[in-house]
C-alpha cells in the first residue's frame, strides 16, 4: 500500500477520538483546495488553444486617470499595472461535452488576459464549487508561458478575485470598490516564506472592504494549502477565534538556532513569528503573544512543544501544539487562537479572602454540617485562572480552593468558584491526588 495512504490512515485513527467530541470542526480535508489538480497534474497538461476571446470587456475597463490614490497605492508590496472588466462567464473549460452522441463536442474559445501590455492565453482546467461558502474556484493553465491563474468567483455579488503566477511574477486581480464589474491588476512583490520553499502569502485588499477581503483571503488560503499539501487539515473559526490543525505535508522547517531557542530558552517568539508568516491560515497577527508551557524531546530528537496564547497577561487554558523532527521539519501544528479585540475579559468580583470564605460556606452546606473546621494549606495555595465560556469565547476568571478538614488528612474538598458569577462546583478528593485531579473542561 502507498506509504502516504498508510500515514494518512494512521493520523486519521489517532485523531478520530478527538474529533468525535468536536462536531463543530470541519470534516477532514473538506476544503475545496483538496479537489484542485496537483502541481504535477498541471505540469503534465499540454493544452492547445484553437481560438481565443478577450476575458476583459475592453469598453468597460476603467482608465488609470479615474482611479483614486488608494486604488493606485493599496499596499506597500503592490504596484498597479493594469485595469480590467472580467467577464466571468468566459472562465469555463473550453471543451463542452455533447449530450448527443451524434454531434461533436463543443470547442469554446480560450479566454486571454492582457497585463501590462502582454497578452496571456488561459486554458481553464477546472472549476470547483464551494457550496458552503457559495463561491467557485477556477484554475487555468497558461499556454505558451510558465505559470497558472486561479480565480475565486462569487456569482451572487458578481465579484471576482484572481491570483496569477506568470514566470517569476505574481499578479493579483482585485475588484474596484466603486464598480464591482471593474477590476484592478497589481503586481505583488514576491517574498519567499522564511520557513519553507514557497511564496509567503500576502493580502493586499483593505480589511474594511469585507466582501473583497473575504474572497482574497479564501483564494490565498486555498493556494497556500495547495502548496503545503497536508495529509490532514481541519479548522473551525468563529468571528472571535478558533482552532486550526495541519498534519503532514510541507508545513515548513525550523533552523538549528530556532530549535535551540525553543528547547533551552522556551523562546515563544519563534512560534509567534512562524504563525504570523502564515496569518492567512493561522489567523495569528504579528502582535499576538504566546508562552511555551512544555517542551518534550524524544530519544530520536523529535520535538513536541505545547504553548498557549497570552492576552492581557492572562495565559489561556486551551493549549496549542507544534511537532517537528530533529532536523526541524514541522510534522504537525494544532493552533488555538483568539482575537483580543473581539472578546470580552470579565474581571473577578471576589478577592482571595472572599473566595475562601465562600468556598467554606459552600462545602459546609454541601455536607450538611456546621461542625467541621475547614482550612487551606500553604502547599496548595488558592489560585486564580481563566477559562473560555460561551460561543463568543468570553474569558471568565475562576478560583480553585482546596479545603482540608482539620485533623483529617484522608479527605479534602476541591472548590471551583467562577470569579464573575460566583457559581460554585465542589469535588471531594484525596489530598495526595490533588496534583493529578482532573481540571474543569475548557471548551471551544
Amino acid at each position: 500500500m502507498n506509504r502516504r495512504i498508510l500515514t494518512l490512515c494512521k493520523y486519521l485513527l489517532a485523531t478520530s477520538i478527538l474529533f468525535a467530541t468536536a462536531p463543530a470542526f470541519s470534516g477532514v480535508n473538506d476544503h475545496p483546495a483538496f479537489k484542485f489538480k496537483s502541481n504535477k497534474e498541471l505540469a503534465n497538461l499540454k493544452p492547445i488553444s484553437k481560438s481565443q476571446t478577450p476575458l476583459s470587456r475592453t469598453d468597460q475597463e476603467p482608465s488609470v486617470d479615474e482611479l483614486h490614490y488608494e486604488e493606485k497605492h493599496p499596499h506597500q508590496d503592490a504596484t498597479l499595472v493594469d485595469t480590467a472588466s472580467i467577464d466571468t462567464s468566459k472562465l469555463i473549460p473550453s471543451k463542452v461535452l455533447s449530450l448527443d452522441t451524434n454531434r461533436p463536442d463543443l470547442e469554446l474559445p480560450d479566454p486571454q488576459i492582457t497585463i501590462a501590455g502582454k497578452t496571456y492565453i488561459l486554458s481553464v482546467v477546472e472549476s470547483i464549487l464551494d457550496p458552503k461558502e457559495k463561491v467557485r474556484y477556477v484554475t487555468a493553465k497558461l499556454i505558451g508561458h510558465k505559470g497558472r491563474a486561479r480565480f475565486i468567483i462569487d456569482d451572487e455579488s458578481r465579484e471576482v478575485v484572481g491570483n496569477l503566477v506568470i514566470e517569476d511574477e505574481i499578479y493579483r486581480v482585485i475588484p474596484r470598490e466603486l464598480n464591482k464589474d471593474q477590476q484592478l491588476v497589481y503586481e505583488v512583490k514576491k517574498e519567499m516564506f522564511e520557513y519553507g520553499d514557497w511564496v509567503k502569502p500576502e493580502l493586499i485588499s483593505e480589511p474594511a472592504r469585507q466582501s473583497v477581503h473575504r474572497l482574497e483571503k479564501k483564494l490565498i488560503l486555498a493556494d497556500l494549502l495547495k502548496q503545503i499539501d497536508p495529509l490532514i487539515f481541519r479548522n473551525i473559526y468563529k468571528k472571535t477565534g478558533g482552532r486550526m490543525m495541519l498534519i503532514g505535508g510541507k508545513i515548513g522547517s525550523l533552523g538549528v538556532i530556532d530549535r535551540w531557542r525553543i528547547r533551552w530558552l522556551k523562546d515563544s517568539s519563534v512560534i509567534k513569528k512562524f504563525l504570523s508568516e502564515i496569518e492567512v491560515l493561522s489567523q495569528s497577527a504579528v502582535d499576538y503573544e504566546y508562552e511555551i508551557t512544555r517542551v518534550f524531546v524524544s530519544r530520536t530528537g523529535d520535538y513536541s512543544v505545547r504553548y498557549r496564547q497570552v492576552i492581557n497577561n492572562i495565559l489561556l487554558g486551551s493549549s496549542s501544539i507544534i511537532k517537528f523532527s530533529n532536523s526541524g521539519e514541522i510534522a504537525k501544528i494544532s493552533n488555538m487562537i483568539l482575537h483580543p479585540d473581539l472578546i470580552q475579559i470579565y474581571p473577578s468580583l471576589y478577592s482571595e479572602a472572599d473566595v475562601v470564605s465562600k468556598a467554606k460556606e459552600a462545602v459546609l452546606k454541601h455536607i450538611s454540617s456546621i461542625d467541621f473546621k475547614l482550612d487551606t494549606r500553604e502547599e496548595t495555595p488558592v489560585t486564580l485562572s481563566y477559562k473560555l465560556k460561551g460561543n463568543d469565547h468570553n474569558i471568565i476568571p475562576y478560583w480553585e480552593v482546596l479545603l482540608y478538614k482539620q485533623g483529617n488528612d484522608l479527605s479534602a474538598y476541591r472548590v471551583f468558584i467562577e470569579g464573575h458569577s460566583g457559581k460554585v462546583n465542589i469535588t471531594e478528593t484525596v489530598p495526595d491526588c490533588w496534583p493529578n485531579a482532573p481540571e474543569p473542561k475548557t471548551t471551544l
